[in-house]
């Protein structure tokens, strides 16, 4: 109540008191009180329950549009103005008061204005008595129209957002600072396979794991505290598989700026999560691949002025044993950066003890997205060995190779010795038979000479007579 409106009060009822007059005082205490309700933007009415007469303050007229208008003074005439489905529950209140039932009335009701249109307003009654009889009401009027309004749009609105909430995919529901469930939709009730009726009223120990509940319990606790949100990973409990789900915790604040409960929103994760956790174990594999590889491999990444960032233990070891490695490489890596493709040389790096060892290098260059130069990868392999039985083995094929070679001549020698020595044997053999053949020619030759020597003969003693000559024939 304003200042000005106290003192008003204060300074009527010393002077009424003062000059003693008890009526006067009384009259100056119902303007003064009036006219600081009205101040208030509320209007004033009396029923007189003598003769059911009423009277209306000009406030209240404002109110209702009837300020220029002539209103009936009878409380019928009031009942007449309220509407249809307001009406007796409106008189009731009020009779109440005209039968002692209770002291002070409070009721809201539709009243016809006087544009036609109904108005919403609170009225709050108090009986006047008189010997303990009530002989006066007095009501005071507020127009709530506007705040019937905004009421009924919240109403709609939490009807939307109800259905909303009841038909969303998502499990939602409301907590308490015990953590008690306020709230619940369907489908956080779908989720741990119950009814929204079995949850209400129950802990989240009730529902989900101690582990999971104390885990809730403090982000809970968090939020009303801070009045901020908060998010946490939680499983509902399912006879089935595990479920995993990402919940944000919101507050929801009363009037007082306080918290009064917070609401969390929960989405399903449970594939996501799944495949993180196979993400999990392939890279525990491939750490344990990679730190187990026969060759020794290494990173550098070039978004940190090519800092070495990654290598496993055969490169940790061949490091260690021959330190001059490193800057061996970076020989090589401009060839790499600068064609921007994979390398592969071989390389000698001196060892702690002095030797040399062989070395076969493969740098590859990595790039972004954007084609910024991220990475290089190298893998590197110990080939000293494999190069000393390269050694061996050239060695080996010269020695069979020119071994093979006299191998071959003496078997070619041998084979031309039996070759000539079956073709001197021909020769012999043909030889003796030649001389056999001369031989008995010689012998026939030696025949007919002697027989042609004969017939000379005979031939020349033919001459001297014919006898001689038949004789031989």
């Amino acid at each position: 109540m304003p200042i000005s409106n106290l003192d008003k009060i204060r300074d009527g009822l010393t002077n009424a008191l003062s000059r003693g007059w008890e009526e006067r005082a009384i009259m100056e205490c119902r303007d003064i009180i009036k006219t600081a309700f009205e101040d208030a933007g509320n209007g004033l009415w009396e029923w007189n329950l003598k003769n059911n007469k009423v009277r209306f303050s000009k406030m209240w007229k404002i109110m209702l549009g009837y300020e220029t208008t002539r209103l009936g003074n009878d409380i019928y005439d009031w009942k007449r103005m309220l509407h249809p489905d307001d009406r007796e529950d409106a008189f009731n209140s009020l009779s109440s008061l005209r039968k002692k039932r209770s002291k002070i009335s409070k009721c809201e009701y539709r009243i016809l204005h006087s544009d036609g249109t109904y108005r919403r307003v609170l009225n709050v009654a108090k009986a006047i008595t008189n010997e303990g009889n009530p002989v006066r009401i007095i009501i005071m009027q507020k127009d709530i129209t506007r705040q019937g309004l905004m009421e009924e749009k919240l109403r709609e609105s939490e009807q939307k957002y109800l259905v909303l909430l009841e038909e969303s995919n998502d499990p939602i529901f409301t907590l308490d600072l015990q953590c008690i469930f306020k709230y619940v939709n369907r489908a956080f009730a779908r989720a741990v396979n119950t009814t929204s009726e079995d949850i209400m009223g129950k802990s989240v120990w009730h529902i989900f794991t101690r582990y999971e509940a104390d885990k809730i319990s403090v982000m809970v606790n968090e939020v009303f505290e801070s009045g901020n949100h908060n998010v946490i990973e939680m499983q509902l409990p399912r006879s089935d598989s595990v479920r995993y789900y990402m919940t944000s915790i919101e507050p929801i604040k009363a009037q007082n700026g306080r918290v009064a409960s917070v609401i969390c929103s929960s989405r399903n994760i449970t594939e996501h999560k799944e495949a993180e956790l196979e993400l999990i174990k392939s890279r525990d594999l491939m750490s344990k691949v990679f730190e187990n590889f026969p060759l020794a491999v290494y990173m550098k990444d070039y978004k940190k002025e090519g800092m070495y960032v990654i290598g496993n233990k055969m490169w940790d070891d061949l490091h260690k044993n021959s330190p001059m490695l490193s800057s061996v490489l970076s020989e090589f890596e401009d060839a790499a950066l600068s064609t921007g493709s994979a390398v592969i040389f071989e390389h000698t790096v001196p060892e702690k003890d002095g030797r040399m060892k062989t070395m076969k290098s493969n740098l590859i260059p990595l790039y972004d997205q954007r084609g910024q130069l991220e990475y290089l990868l190298g893998i590197s392999e110990d080939i000293s060995d494999l190069k000393q039985m390269e050694e061996e083995i050239i060695t080996k094929d010269a020695a069979l190779a020119q071994a093979s070679t006299e191998k071959a001549i003496s078997a070619l020698v041998a084979g031309l010795s039996h070759d000539i020595n079956n073709a001197l044997g021909g020769v012999t053999g043909g030889q003796d038979l030649t001389k056999m053949y001369l031989g008995k020619s010689e012998r026939t030759i030696d025949k007919i000479d002697t027989g042609r020597m004969k017939l000379i003969d005979t031939i020349r003693s033919c001459k001297t007579g014919s006898k001689g000559i038949s004789r031989h024939c």
